[in-house]
């Protein structure tokens, strides 16, 4: 079922949207069914290429930084005016502590940024986790650009009939504007983003609860769910309680034909996307040391994190490896698959501990078959139930270095040739000319059919 063409949708997601792959193919793809679509994201950094078959609406970064704002709060008032009481109390038995008490009353009152900041992390570290429904007065002052994406939308988008908020933070966002304009809410959640970053402790004390009170608070209220992999689905209706598992849309690109390219010469083991934290990036460096010869691993990708690719740089120079490892700036989101179908092996190894990489199922792992490579990734769940399907790579038993040595090793010419044929094969299925389907009719089913709503849901 297709809407009508009058139907206006609007995606919000903090991303530049323009080179976000999955929102970007959400947008075109509603375009291309007849929905009018807004979107509203970051700035896109210089030229973003091409006429946008929708609109694009960015908020203004100038306006504001992503340090909560420090504003007198009561609370440092009433500290200061006890502390002025006490100091009045005491002065009959002791002047010298009535005038520390006085100095601390007005140094308290002087300092009330400081008391509103430390209050805003008591409140991250300590207080969501015990009032998790408080979360409207951090979520605002978490990050000014929140504020931002909403004063764009509400002052810049007319009646809306669908709003698909992308990840947890868009949540409160988008139901905020429903409340306002109307609408449907369709909530895609791109990761487990309870545990998106676990194996980083300051994320774990003050972020991890805020992002807890905010899915909790929020995702009985909005009107569809999907997410990128059916583990991850079922994970979101086991952790609250779901009616119905949500909707399952793999992060698939659109399908381009390659031909089978032999393996020759060295074979190259590829790495692309984020280069940061969490991918697993130093355990394949150190792995490196027990790779057969012949072999040639590339990491290519953006920095995720300021100086990370200097840590690896120097990780190389220190593991003394005798394998040849490059490290390679991006190439354009639209080159990416192109680019990926130079090597012989897709490369993801993940930790296994948290059901966020238990059940991944990255883009990357679809744009490696798209290419026509052989795919070498950890026995996740979700990435392993693919390998098992298409018989069309090796799976890393464990997340050790050792192990992913093994698994790199194990895949000689005729095993990867094989692999490749098998990768090219499976993309004729596991691209976005296929899934799509069951995108469009997910946000079609938020709409009245014969007098009845259906809310989007699968059966568990």
């Amino acid at each position: 079922m297709q809407p009508d063409n009058n139907k206006h949708v609007v995606l919000l997601s903090n991303s530049v949207i323009e080179t976000d792959p999955r929102v970007s193919k959400f947008a075109r793809t509603l375009c291309d069914a007849g929905w009018s679509v807004t979107t509203v994201g970051l700035p896109p950094l210089g030229h973003a290429g091409g006429t946008l078959p929708w609109s694009a609406l960015h908020i203004d970064l100038a306006q504001g930084d992503t340090k909560p704002p420090a504003k007198p709060v009561a609370l440092a008032k009433l500290l200061s005016g006890m502390f002025l009481l006490m100091a009045q109390g005491v002065k009959p038995f002791s002047e010298s502590a009535s005038n520390i008490l006085s100095k601390v009353a007005i140094r308290t009152q002087r300092r009330q940024n400081v008391l509103k900041r430390a209050l805003y992390y008591w409140w991250l570290g300590f207080g969501l986790r015990v009032l998790p429904k408080g979360y409207q007065s951090i979520f605002w002052k978490s990050n000014t650009r929140y504020n931002l994406f909403l004063e764009t939308a509400m002052v810049d988008v007319g009646a809306v009939d669908l709003w698909i908020a992308n990840d947890w933070d868009m949540l409160p966002i988008a139901l905020a504007l429903k409340a306002e304009k109307g609408g449907k809410v369709l909530y895609d959640s791109h990761e487990y983003a309870v545990e998106q970053f676990i194996g980083d402790k300051q994320w774990r004390q003050f972020m991890q609860p805020l992002v807890k009170a905010v899915e909790n608070s929020c995702i009985h209220q909005v009107d569809a769910i999907s997410s990128v992999s059916t583990g991850l689905c079922k994970a979101l209706k086991k952790r609250y309680a779901l009616e119905k598992t949500p909707h399952c849309i793999r992060n698939v690109p659109p399908y381009q034909k390659y031909a089978f390219r032999a393996c020759k010469g060295p074979r190259i083991v590829l790495y692309q996307g984020l280069i940061g934290p969490g991918r697993g990036l130093k355990k394949i460096i150190d792995s490196t040391r027990f790779w057969h010869k012949g072999l040639h691993l590339v990491i290519r990708g953006p920095e995720g994190r300021a100086g990370y690719v200097s840590q690896l740089k120097q990780l190389i120079y220190e593991t003394g490896s005798e394998i040849k490892i490059s490290i390679e700036a991006p190439v354009p989101f639209a080159k990416m698959v192109a680019k990926a179908h130079e090597a012989d092996i897709g490369l993801l190894a993940l930790p296994c501990q948290s059901v966020h990489n238990r059940h991944a199922l990255p883009n990357k792992i679809f744009e490696y078959m798209m290419a026509g490579l052989a795919l070498c990734v950890t026995s996740n769940e979700d990435m392993a139930n693919i390998v098992a399907h298409y018989r069309n790579g090796t799976l890393i038993e464990e997340f050790t270095p050792a192990s992913i040595a093994d698994a790199v090793n194990s895949m000689d010419a005729v095993k990867i040739d094989a692999c490749k044929h098998a990768s090219l094969q499976a993309a004729k299925a596991l691209n976005w000319e296929e899934e799509q389907a069951a995108f469009l009719a997910l946000c079609a089913s938020a709409y009245p059919l014969n007098g009845k709503t259906l809310i989007s849901g699968q059966s568990s």
